[in-house]
């Protein structure tokens, strides 16, 4: 009798202790997961953010990171904006981190996104969001010619219709090039350069000579801006 009595408790014993380090097991599992997102490297996440010219490119990094005590599993991070984002994988171990990635090109004003990462522990979902902000801003054009101040070879163009050399105005006219700058423009820019007035007329007449081949200028528009330039007081 004694010794069923000393059997029944130890397997009793035996049992309490299996099911205290079940409970025990299930309580140790904390399962999180963390979701950190950064513009262009910048942690944005208070407005209005950084300024980025408009349509310059845009990279979102998404800094995910497993912090729990479990393994992860089907990771996937998403952005409220539909930016494509990829990752390098779809599983984390406890304590480790991924950096996910997405890219796009800057729009103008304000702006908002919200990155989202969704991981699952043995079928219950986790989830974490990070928002971040930047203002698009337009690339300003000083003179108003159309051709932004980031691409402008001539930021300051002759407004002048025809072109005008040291006050000769040749009665032709002063056309306007996608670099941004007018014929005067590359002339004002031989002025610069020369050191004396016989190379300032020989660059201006480096000018013509190709602008005659590019039938951009007649033979007679030629003469009239050569002739301006032999009589300028430049340098």
């Amino acid at each position: 009798m004694k010794k069923n009595v000393l059997k029944m408790l130890g397997m009793a014993i035996a049992i309490i202790l299996l099911l205290g380090s079940l409970t025990d097991n299930t309580q140790a599992q904390s399962p999180s997961i963390d979701i950190k997102k950064y513009t262009n490297g910048l942690n944005a996440n208070t407005a209005p953010g950084p300024e980025i010219p408009v349509g310059q490119d845009v990279r979102w990094d998404y800094v995910v990171t497993n912090n729990g005590d479990t393994s992860l599993i089907n990771i996937i991070v998403s952005d409220d904006k539909g930016i494509l984002v990829t990752c390098p994988s779809q599983e984390l171990i406890a304590g480790d981190s991924m950096i996910c990635f997405g890219t796009g090109s800057a729009t103008e004003g304000p702006y908002e996104n919200t990155g989202t990462v969704s991981a699952d522990f043995d079928g219950n979902p986790f989830t974490g969001t990070y928002t971040n902000y930047y203002t698009g801003v337009a690339p300003e054009d000083s003179d108003g010619d159309g051709i932004t101040d980031d691409v402008d070879q001539c930021q300051d163009s002759d407004s002048d219709t025809t072109i005008i050399i040291d006050g000769c105005d040749t009665g032709v006219g002063n056309q306007f090039f996608d670099t941004g700058c007018k014929m005067s423009d590359l002339i004002f820019q031989c002025a610069t350069n020369a050191t004396n007035h016989g190379k300032f007329v020989s660059c201006v007449a480096g000018l013509t000579n190709a602008w005659k081949k590019a039938r951009l200028i007649s033979g007679k528009e030629k003469g009239k801006i050569q002739s301006c330039a032999a009589k300028a007081d430049i340098p």
